[in-house]
């Protein structure tokens, strides 16, 4: 029920009639069908990862799964390209997918989109996807890294910017007393140079040319560090202010109070102030947060002319919305709610009615009726009975289901579990036992079963401003049509950050207009869903007949029948393979028959729809081919319908050499090295996959495993990139093997799935190894209170106390 205080009179005529409700009701559920977020969570070990490590990630499938969702996409795209340089698929079973990536040399060092959406996505190309930022960085022989340090405030005494970076070396620590030279580049054209000194912290600053225009520059820097020597070569983005207004529910109204919040940023996202001048006079500050957010209040009127003024260095003046003589607009006196809301409704029309909708985007909890007869009127809206929590919309909608005004709230949930990690100790010693135990308490203290994913990286390579956490994502992200990385660094418990999010990022009127166009469901020509086309081709021609074929797992194989055309559709689960391998489909033809010479059968897969019904998702990106052909270099190029694979006998691939085995007890490490001479023991190596070999004690190179001599065979079949099952992360046990060498790698330990006991508890060990610095745990989950989420920090010195 909705109560009415009212200033002026605001008649409730009931609910809304059944023909409003229903049209309301069936395009909320195509808008969700089409464009809703499907609700999918990438949990990653960390952001910031070099050459020739892995992607550590669990996935979880939080809103009801569908019984076709079984195959996920983990797409990796390099910022400023359009064409994915990694993509790989993963089982996805009861909601939850577990895997690995592996960043090898050929990917270029950089900032990276991880990209991830399930087989439904293939049907429904509008749906957002899972995106998470990483980057990459080289080491390779490196000594020193650099790391781009946060803008700060701008100083209004000084008229050119800079960009900040420090000197890090191998192990973590800071370099100090060096110095820097650098060059800046726009094309082949020299910009500016000069010569900077370290400061104590290892840091120095680059100054940044004014009034350069939106480019991107290139910076040249050597540095010069004692004895040492090193380049590097990154690009600098330069940019004017940029500076975003959201008047409270959409627009300015003559004389109504109003809360407006901006956005504004400078050169490289430095902070700026400024100030709005209404005829010449300053009525509001802009003093945003460290994201160049904020919020102020003033009473706009028409008739008046508002000039924005920022300190950029230049004290340049920008435009203001318009204030509105008519329409309608409401407000509340608290966006982050429990169990009640307040909203203030205005109008500039009389004898006007109007639809008040509280929904999420997926579902609709309340439509009332009104009859706006004056200028002003509150409402009360008990929530007691609404079960969404998290991120609610109010739409003031008109009779014909166009808005007319939208505020975002956010209930809170009284029942947010909790998550405590704690370790043995505070500070450990190299190549020491860590002993973790993780409790789940609800808020009265209750023990709440739950399972989770776990990592434990160095600090330094895990970015918690470009993190999505589990709760944020569940009661912001899968309810909101807009892309998951705004939510990065989304605090809940800070309730002035969460008014900022809602009244930004998060709000969404010009996307409810777009729902509220009536139009017919896409009928696509067939289902990508559950299968992808293909067709089997001889003598480059159609079959004129069926034949069989089989699919061919570590599993065994399946026999299968074209049509009389050749045409068939693999299933996405039917291509499910271990971490790493392939599947492989092979023409089944009997001696004597009209097709048996096998060496004349190619094909085709459809991978130009794929692609298609990806770009508008993905923002144009190509959605690449899973498809390769195992048995030579060509690779299949997702740009033409059925494009052809022809089949070999001989590998074309010379440039790397093969690996069989002799007495078929091989592993592959963690740095997935072939029988590491570091590591005595790791996962098992799948047949045709590319691993690291050492030749010698010191050199490596790259190897073709082809699995052990006396089982290996010349085969005629295409292969196939697999659906791939979960790889296991290897934990180095230093009490039981003997390594001589370095052990470095920032992540320490990853677990896919921990399940607690019925009290609420996990106990979990892992080693650290020889580097030493801050590190931090942390996990997301799901359990039978809600979503979950925690971390916990130690450091490690050099010596074992």
């Amino acid at each position: 029920m909705i109560m009415l205080l009212c200033y002026g009179v605001l008649s409730y005529a009931g609910k809304a009639d059944s023909v409003f409700s229903a049209g309301l009701l069936a395009r909320v559920k195509q808008y969700d069908l089409e464009k809703g977020n499907q609700g999918l969570y990438l949990h990653t070990d960390k952001t910031v990862y070099t050459h020739r490590e892995f992607i550590w990630f669990t996935a979880y499938q939080l809103t009801d799964a569908d019984s076709t969702a079984n195959t996920l996409f983990v797409s990796l795209q390099k910022a400023g390209e359009d064409t994915a340089a990694e993509i790989n698929r993963f089982i996805l079973k009861d909601g939850l997918a577990r895997g690995a990536i592996y960043l090898s040399d050929s990917l270029k060092d950089g900032d990276y989109r991880l990209l991830a959406f399930s087989n439904i996505q293939l049907d429904h190309p509008g749906k957002p996807v899972f995106q998470q930022t990483i980057r990459l960085v080289s080491t390779f022989g490196r000594k020193y890294s650099l790391l781009k340090l946060p803008m700060e405030r701008s100083d209004t005494a000084k008229i050119a910017m800079d960009v900040r970076y420090k000197v890090i070396l191998d192990d973590g620590a800071s370099a100090d007393k060096g110095n820097v030279s650098y060059a800046l580049f726009s094309g082949k054209c020299l910009v500016s140079e000069g010569r900077e000194k370290l400061n104590g912290a290892g840091e120095f600053r680059v100054p940044l040319p004014p009034n350069y225009g939106d480019t991107t520059l290139r910076l040249q820097v050597l540095l010069h560090h004692g004895y040492d020597r090193e380049r590097f070569s990154l690009p600098v983005k330069v940019s004017g202010c940029r500076i975003k207004f959201y008047p409270e529910s959409g627009h300015l109204l003559d004389g109504v109070p109003c809360s407006v919040a901006f956005e504004v940023k400078g050169n490289e996202g430095k902070l700026l102030s400024g100030s709005l001048r209404e005829n010449g006079k300053i009525v509001a500050r802009l003093q945003p947060d460290k994201r160049g957010r904020g919020i102020f209040r003033f009473t706009p009127l028409a008739g008046r002319r508002y000039i924005v003024d920022i300190n950029d260095g230049r004290l340049a003046s920008y435009s203001f919305p318009e204030v509105e003589v008519k329409g309608m607009v409401l407000s509340v006196d608290r966006d982050v709610v429990e169990n009640d809301v307040d909203v203030t409704i205005s109008s500039s029309d009389m004898e006007n009615a109007c639809y008040l909708v509280v929904h999420n985007y997926k579902e609709v909890f309340n439509v009332r009726k009104y009859n706006f007869r004056e200028a002003k009127a509150k409402v009360h809206i008990p929530l007691g009975n609404v079960e969404g929590k998290g991120v609610l919309t109010l739409t003031l909608l008109d009779t014909s289901m166009q808005p007319l005004a939208e505020r975002c709230i956010f209930r809170r949930d009284s029942g947010q579990v909790l998550a405590s990690l704690n370790t043995d100790l505070r500070e450990y010693g190299t190549r020491q036992k860590v002993r973790l135990r993780i409790t789940l308490r609800d808020q009265r203290g209750n023990a709440v079963k739950g399972l989770f994913s776990i990592g434990c990286v160095a600090m330094r390579d895990r970015d918690s401003n470009s993190i999505v956490s589990l709760p944020a994502f569940w009661y912001a992200g899968q309810y909101l049509p807009v892309s998951t990385n705004v939510l990065a660094g989304f605090n809940m418990s800070d309730t002035a950050d969460i008014s900022l999010m809602l009244q930004t990022v998060f709000w969404t009127r010009y996307r409810w207009g777009e729902m509220m166009k009536p139009r017919p469901l896409p009928v696509p020509a067939a289902s990508l869903s559950e299968r992808i086309p293909a067709q089997i081709f001889y003598k480059n021609k159609p079959l004129q007949c069926p034949i069989d074929y089989a699919i061919i797992t570590d599993d065994g194989w399946k026999p299968f029948a074209t049509d009389s055309f050749g045409n068939f559709a693999i299933r996405w689960n039917s291509l499910y393979a271990p971490a790493n391998g392939k599947v492989g489909i092979i023409p089944m033809v009997t001696k004597g028959s009209k097709y048996e010479d096998i060496h004349q059968f190619r094909l085709g897969l459809d991978w130009g729809r794929v692609t298609v019904v990806m770009d508008g998702s993905l923002s144009g990106n190509a959605f690449p081919e899973i498809a390769e052909a195992y048995e030579e270099s060509y690779t299949l190029k997702a740009k033409h319908l059925l494009k052809e694979v022809y089949i070999k006998g001989k590998s074309s691939r010379q440039e790397q050499k093969v690996f069989v085995s002799k007495n078929c007890r091989d592993y592959v490490c963690i740095f997935n090295v072939l029988n590491c001479i570091n590591h005595s023991a790791g996962t098992k190596p799948v047949e045709g996959q590319v691993y690291w070999y050492y030749t010698d004690a010191s050199n490596l190179t790259e190897v073709i495993y082809r699995g052990c001599e006396d089982t290996s065979t010349t085969r005629f079949l295409y292969y196939l990139n697999g659906t791939w099952q979960s790889k296991e992360f290897y934990v180095v046990d230093f009490d039981r093997d003997n390594i001589s060498g370095q052990e470095k790698t920032s992540t320490l330990f990853w677990s896919h799935e921990v399940h607690t006991n019925a009290e609420g508890e996990a106990e979990l060990s892992f080693f650290t190894n020889d580097l030493v610095g801050h590190f931090i745990l942390h996990l997301q989950g799901v359990s039978s209170g809600g979503p979950l989420s925690g971390v916990t920090t130690f450091r490690v010195k050099s010596a074992s106390p």
